[in-house]
């Protein structure tokens, strides 16, 4: 997949590469929260992923367009957890979090996210930017098998970042990328 990244930021348009990527990780992963840009890419990658015999996987599309929670529309959560395969939808609430509009979690350059990303976990603060982050994370930890409902996995991510251990993970792969010469 590598050998067509060059390729894919050129075109400016998606590519099965979008869809193939997650599927032929390399790390072989079998739990991973993987995001989509439709419903209808969400549930065919979620039958390859049965039929790939990943374990636990949660495609995450909100308002069949974004490839994250963003707290501003419903999200739908389609869910391999073994063979038996799931489709919910969540929002904000269940989250125990209000609704947020896209100017409240917009981002801006890739620099200008890092920055937004090491601000919330060097100087917590509950704010949007805090719980678009807490909510991904608790789908994820959730997926993960670790935390039975998404709300024992809310309260994990929310502490993660509050006591700034998602902080020191960031830094350590941080150094850890600086020490990996990838060609």
């Amino acid at each position: 997949m590598k050998n067509v990244a060059p390729v894919r930021l050129e075109l400016k348009f998606k590519t099965i590469f979008n869809v193939l990527g997650p599927l032929t990780n390399p790390a072989n992963t079998r739990k991973q929260m993987i995001g989509t840009y439709n419903y209808d890419i969400a549930e065919k990658m979620a039958q390859a992923a049965k039929l790939l015999g990943m374990e636990n996987v949660t495609f995450v599309c909100t308002n069949n367009q974004y490839d994250e929670i963003t707290l501003s529309h419903p999200s739908r959560l389609i869910s391999i957890n073994d063979t038996e395969l799931s489709t919910i939808e969540i929002d904000a609430s269940d989250f125990g979090y209000e609704r947020k509009t896209l100017t409240d979690i917009a981002g801006s350059t890739p620099e200008g996210n890092a920055k937004i990303i090491s601000d919330l976990f060097s100087r917590p603060e509950k704010n949007a930017h805090f719980e678009v982050v807490a909510a991904n994370a608790a789908v994820a930890l959730h997926t993960s098998g670790k935390y039975k409902t998404l709300a024992e996995a809310k309260d994990a991510a929310e502490d993660s970042i509050l006591s700034r251990r998602a902080l020191k993970k960031l830094n350590e792969l941080i150094e850890f990328g600086k020490e990996v010469d990838i060609k």
